[in-house]
């Protein structure tokens, strides 16, 4: 039934209704085995790239089951499914396709309201990886650190309607708004003090030339840099385009450094 947790082995899922969708998104949580429900750990977003459960770049979640990194690292790792393809933004003039709110306003506290959390990450790559930076940028005190692989950061009007952009924004200044470095600029005050973002890359976006013929990678790296905003840059991760081509466990990795180096005393916000 809608709204009942379902456990199957390490993996708890339950329908979700939401305002912010046409019908109710699947919420899944991957939990260490001897992990307590009400023991707080680190949870990691892990954001899909694709529609209503499409694995066609693979499936992030269970490629971390599959290499027990739940396990080795101690950490809760969360999906969930969208019924429009996932740029974790908000449509200009369509209440059904907000996933920006549907992951803040039900899919946060869902997972809250069952699982402790010392910590809110998030893990993207590709048009997630997009919506990891571009959520962390947006909501500063809601998530700890964000990772992004291999993602087409540097987007701009001339890319408008690729991959799905138009569909889920509804209109180019819509689109525009939700753009990561535009976020980064508006909240670059707030990631001053210390590390809490990573790019990295690269494959189909560290390769493709943004505007201004660099890399996105590097296009964005150097924008961060020039905001002032401390983060880890590394291009050097070049596996394919899927979720187990191998980038995974580095990215997670780096992820969880970020977090450590955060709560162990840096400055800054700890959502």
């Amino acid at each position: 039934m809608d709204g009942e947790w379902r456990r199957d082995g390490e993996f708890h899922s339950l329908r979700a209704p939401s305002s912010h969708l046409r019908g109710p998104g699947l919420v899944e949580v991957l939990a260490p085995r001897d992990l307590p429900d009400d023991r707080a750990a680190p949870t990691v977003y892990v954001l899909p790239v694709e529609r209503d459960g499409q694995t066609r770049f693979g499936d992030g979640l269970r490629e971390i089951a599959r290499l027990g990194l739940h396990e080795s690292r101690g950490i809760r790792c969360v999906s969930m499914s969208f019924d429009e393809w996932p740029w974790f933004g908000a449509h200009a003039t369509d209440p059904r396709v907000r996933h920006e709110d549907h992951l803040l306003e039900v899919v946060l506290p869902t997972v809250e309201a069952r699982f402790a959390s010392q910590a809110r990450l998030l893990l993207g790559f590709s048009k997630s990886g997009w919506g990891a930076l571009s959520l962390i940028f947006r909501n500063p005190d809601r998530f700890g650190c964000a990772v992004s692989w291999d993602a087409p950061l540097m987007l701009d009007a001339s890319g408008y309607e690729a991959f799905y952009t138009g569909a889920h924004f509804g209109t180019l200044e819509r689109f525009l708004d939700f753009r990561p470095l535009v976020s980064a600029r508006a909240s670059a005050h707030r990631f001053r003090e210390s590390e809490r973002v990573a790019v990295l890359g690269y494959d189909a976006f560290g390769t493709q030339k943004a505007p201004g013929g660099r890399d996105h990678t590097q296009a964005f790296h150097e924008e961060l840099d020039a905001l002032g905003i401390p983060h880890v840059f590394r291009n050097d991760l070049t596996f394919a385009h899927r979720w187990d081509s191998g980038w995974l466990p580095q990215a997670l990795e780096i992820l969880l450094d970020l977090y450590r180096r955060e709560r162990s005393g840096a400055p800054g916000n700890r959502p």
